[in-house]
């Protein structure tokens, strides 16, 4: 096959994501597509922000565009992407430590099981959130308790011991935890009040501190998942707060969970969000808007 004949692919490698699993699987991932007839550029991140700066810059002449790291790599690649004058179908090789939106695809960690599903698996349209015009997200923006910890963890921590440094972290920071004053307004429902955590999302699992039913979650319909946690007055009420999560009981006075495309929060005093695992800013007013289906991903 001549080198005109073969379908060009970019793979973008997050060489510190998880435990710089996607180092390792690099070869694995080349030589796989490389078999398959494809002339593969390969990108290896530097710096946060690196992935988007590159993406900026390139032609949209790709079969596809991989991304092996974590969420927060796939959030610069769908950034990246976003700015472009064509959006190309992505492949998500996850390799961080949580992976997140890769559970809730039905992805393999396993990367050489993710690879043979950008060749084998199906395309499917992906809504990603745009908050405040500005940033972009792929599964979660959320504020509240124990947000800070994925992007307050540092790289080496997460790399030696994996999952469980968002535990000790999250230990941590128990003491910070506070309620946020804010009002929420939406078409389906306007409320405001005191709530230790607030979250827009397009996933069925966020930092394994809860989950949603499957059913519940379309990844691709225009609508989000928003799941607010209404400040308890006791322990008994935060008591029945974490049964409720724990039970996926979304129907009560403390925990509130509904569908919607477009949403706005806002507060006296700026709150701090999380956006895919990383800093979404100091913020007193939050638009967030469904782009429906304004990515492709490859699933299985």
């Amino acid at each position: 096959m001549s080198s005109a004949d073969r379908k060009k692919a970019l793979l973008i490698v997050n060489p510190f994501a998880g435990r710089m699993r996607s180092r390792n699987g690099l070869f694995d991932i080349v030589d796989l597509f490389s078999k398959n007839g494809y002339e593969i550029t390969v990108h290896v991140t530097s710096k946060r922000g690196d992935a988007v700066e590159f993406l900026e810059k390139i032609s949209c002449d790709y079969s596809v565009v991989m991304c092996c790291g974590g969420d927060g790599t796939l959030n610069e690649v769908v950034t990246g992407m976003m700015k472009l004058p064509a959006v190309m179908p992505i492949g998500y090789i996850p390799s961080g430590t949580a992976n997140d939106l890769a559970a809730s695809l039905g992805l393999s960690r396993n990367i050489k099981r993710s690879a043979h599903t950008v060749l084998s698996g199906r395309l499917c349209g992906h809504d990603i959130g745009n908050f405040n015009n500005d940033r972009y997200f792929t599964y979660i923006a959320s504020f509240g308790a124990f947000t800070k910890v994925s992007y307050a963890t540092k790289q080496p921590f997460k790399n030696a011991i994996g999952y469980l440094a968002y535990f000790f972290e999250g230990i941590r920071n128990v003491g910070e935890i506070r309620p946020y004053k804010v009002a929420v307004k939406s078409d389906e429902l306007e409320t405001e009040g005191e709530f230790l955590f607030g979250a827009v999302m397009n996933t069925t699992s966020a930092g394994g501190i809860f989950k949603l039913d499957k059913e519940l979650v379309d990844f691709g319909d225009g609508k989000f998942e928003v799941l607010l946690i209404r400040n308890p007055r006791n322990a008994a009420e935060l008591s029945d707060i974490v049964k409720s999560l724990a039970k996926r009981q979304f129907d009560n006075k403390y925990v509130t969970l509904f569908k919607t495309s477009n949403i706005c929060f806002d507060s006296e005093k700026p709150v701090a969000w999380t956006i895919d695992g990383e800093f979404g800013g100091n913020n007193t007013h939050v638009e967030i808007k469904n782009l429906q289906q304004a990515v492709q991903i490859y699933r299985p």
